[in-house]
């Protein structure tokens, strides 16, 4: 298996100004959307949070009351990329700038542009490195470039990078419970109440789970709904092949 460093590298020969951690990147999506819920929280409404535009569009279809609960992370994505782009051309990093995301999710190829110029998969990354007949052997590993972004580290980020662990790396360190094809986790915020959230994987159970929520018969104060089972790590578009050395 190539290391990711001297990917890194090969996409700077490829003309890539900068090559970005995505995690790292974003830091500043979890700030905005742990505001988000401290201001759902202030009204005693659950936020709920959905991968892609296609898996939200299928439960407010189910479930039409849930609609203005959601997120719009398409504009906070948006919010965030734009400026980002802007301030990149204001410091003539480049004469042009185009913003390429890569992930293992199929989904967001469908979605609309939210800053991003171009989302390909992590399978189509290899193929493009393919093509290109690169030689990982005349490449050393370079690190990836830092944007020295930092999370606000207060209850509400917590909780959303707790939600986001689960649902990009399936990572089970902040998960309280396990039911079916959902993940429990709690966030102490004062001495009397935590944030509670929860995670579920599939369709389905995310539609039964947001009527629970709208009928006011679960208590979660964030709720994450996923289409791929383990979240983004299991994403349709994963490397189904090792690149060769």
């Amino acid at each position: 298996m190539v290391a990711r460093n001297k990917v890194v590298n090969v996409l700077k020969s490829l003309g890539f100004s900068m090559v970005l951690d995505l995690e790292e990147y974003l830091i500043g999506e979890i700030n905005r959307i742990s505001l988000t819920l401290k201001e759902s929280m202030a009204h005693e409404v659950p936020l709920l949070y959905a991968c892609s535009p296609g898996i939200k569009k299928q439960i407010v279809k189910n479930v039409p009351e849930s609609k203005d609960l959601f997120i719009d992370l398409e504009q906070v994505r948006e919010d965030i990329n734009i400026p980002f782009k802007e301030n990149l051309l204001d410091r003539g990093v480049d004469k042009d700038v185009h913003l390429v995301r890569v992930e293992n999710c199929t989904a967001l190829l469908a979605e609309e542009s939210n800053g991003y110029d171009l989302t390909i998969t992590t399978r189509q990354l290899i193929r493009l490195l393919e093509s290109a007949c690169v030689n990982f052997e005349n490449y050393e590993g370079v690190g990836f470039d830092s944007l020295e972004r930092t999370g606000e580290f207060n209850p509400f980020y917590l909780a959303i990078q707790t939600a986001y662990d689960i649902i990009r790396l399936n990572d089970s360190s902040g998960v309280d419970n396990r039911i079916g094809f959902k993940r429990e986790f709690n966030v102490k915020l004062t001495d009397d109440r935590d944030i509670k959230g929860c995670i579920v994987f599939g369709l389905n159970p995310s539609i039964e789970e947001i009527k629970r929520a709208v009928n006011k018969e679960n208590d979660y104060d964030f709720i994450g709904v996923m289409s791929c089972v383990d979240g983004c790590v299991n994403g349709g578009g994963r490397p189904n092949k090792k690149l060769k050395k």
